[in-house]
């Protein structure tokens, strides 16, 4: 995981005060030495990926999400690249969530200074613009989208809430 993504997922965490929120980490699979998100929560917490290794609970795919039950916060980093059908794990990651839940969300793209080159990990399918995620996270589904651009690399870091408190 890019230490970018890691210091905005943690960022994010404090503000919204979700610490303490039980969370359903997406794509929880853990290289050697990479930073795990586990360890910016102190609730209950459950890693899924779609294949057995380091900090996987469970193996379970994105799109299938909302099969293992609902949390007030998930996270999906790094993964939407590597589904075959984005707009299915949206879904799915929807499916997961509790009213009033928070999506935070991360993944490669291209802006201005460029395309994040292909990374088969273990495949590589997509690369997201600013706009994909108004076609990704539509206001049927999310009350509120804020997209900004990762400084590291080229991708994004999403907040989205669903049925957001007016």
């Amino acid at each position: 995981m890019h230490e970018s993504v890691y210091e905005w997922v943690g960022r994010k965490v404090a503000e919204l005060g979700l610490a303490g929120q039980s969370c359903l980490d997406v794509g929880s699979y853990a290289l050697p030495d990479s930073q795990k998100i586990r360890d910016l929560f102190t609730g209950d917490f459950m890693g899924i990926d779609e294949r057995e290794g380091p900090n996987v609970d469970h193996v379970w795919p994105a799109q299938r999400a909302g099969s293992v039950g609902a949390f007030p916060v998930v996270v999906c980093t790094e993964v939407l690249e590597h589904v075959e059908d984005p707009f299915e794990a949206v879904l799915g990651l929807w499916g997961a969530m509790t009213r009033s839940g928070h999506l935070l969300l991360t993944c490669r793209g291209f802006d201005e200074r460029g395309t994040y080159p292909p990374h088969d990990f273990p495949r590589d399918y997509w690369r997201f613009g600013r706009e994909s995620f108004k076609a990704l996270l539509p206001p049927r589904l999310f009350d509120s989208v804020s997209v900004e651009a990762d400084p590291q690399f080229p991708g994004w870091f999403v907040h989205a809430q669903r049925d957001a408190p007016s």
